[in-house]
C-alpha cells in the first residue's frame, strides 16, 4: 500500500464531525480508518472524579498531542497502532486500547486538530464544519445527558465557562487553516461525493 493520506475534520463541539466521518466511512469502509482525537485526553488516574469533572477539556493542553502525532506518523508508515480509549463518563482513559490498522485514507476527528501546527502539518486535506453555536449547544445537551451522564445544568455551565470561550480562542481561529468549510451537515452526501472526486486514486472505484 502507498503512503496513507490524512484528512482532518474539525469544528466546534457537537458540530457534526463524528456523524460526517461515520457517513463517509460507511461509504468506503475498506479504504478508510478513523482516528478520534478525543481518545487522546490524558490519563487521569491520580485525580478524583469530582475534580476531573471540573477540568477544561476544550483547551489544547487537555490532549496528549505528542502521542497522537506519533500514531499518525506510524499510520503513514503503514504501521498498526494501539490508540487509547477514553470514557467521558469517567473522564479518563480506559485500560483497553483500540487497534487501528493503516488504510489508504485516515480520517482524523478532532475539534482542536486544526489549531495544532504539529497535527495539521500531516494532513493531505482538512475540513471545518461551521455549524452555528446554538445548534451545537442543543446537540451537546442532548448528547451529554444521553451518553455521558451529565445533567443539563452541568452541560450549560461547562459550555458557558469553558466550551464557548475556548471556541473563540482556539477553534474558530483554526478555521483559516481548513481547505474546505462546510456550513453544516445538512448536505452531507453532497460533500461526500465532492471528497470522493478529490480522492480518486485512493478509493477503489470498482
Amino acid at each position: 500500500m502507498d503512503t496513507p493520506i490524512i484528512i482532518i475534520v474539525a469544528g466546534p463541539s457537537a458540530s457534526g464531525k463524528t456523524h460526517f466521518i461515520e457517513r463517509l466511512f460507511q461509504r468506503h469502509p475498506g479504504f478508510m480508518a478513523i482516528v478520534c482525537a478525543d481518545n487522546y485526553y490524558y490519563q487521569q488516574d491520580h485525580i478524583p472524579l469530582h475534580q476531573r469533572l471540573t477540568k477544561n477539556y476544550d483547551h489544547p493542553d487537555a490532549i496528549e498531542w505528542s502521542l497522537l502525532e506519533k500514531h499518525l506518523i506510524q499510520l503513514k508508515q503503514n504501521q498498526i497502532v494501539q490508540s487509547p480509549k477514553y470514557s467521558f463518563v469517567k473522564c479518563n482513559r480506559l485500560e483497553t486500547t483500540l487497534t487501528i490498522k493503516p488504510k489508504p485514507i485516515i480520517l482524523l476527528d478532532g475539534l482542536l486538530c486544526l489549531a495544532m501546527p504539529n497535527i495539521r502539518q500531516h494532513a493531505h486535506l482538512s475540513l471545518y464544519i461551521d455549524t452555528p453555536l446554538d445548534i451545537c449547544l442543543t446537540r451537546r445537551i442532548k448528547r451529554d445527558i444521553a451518553t455521558r451522564g451529565r445533567t443539563s445544568e452541568q452541560v450549560i455551565q461547562q459550555y458557558l465557562t469553558k466550551t464557548r470561550p475556548m471556541y473563540y480562542q482556539h477553534i474558530l481561529p483554526s478555521r483559516e487553516h481548513a481547505d474546505l468549510i462546510m456550513p453544516s451537515t445538512d448536505h452531507i452526501d453532497k460533500v461526500c461525493v465532492l471528497l470522493e472526486k478529490h480522492l480518486v486514486g485512493y478509493i477503489d472505484q470498482e
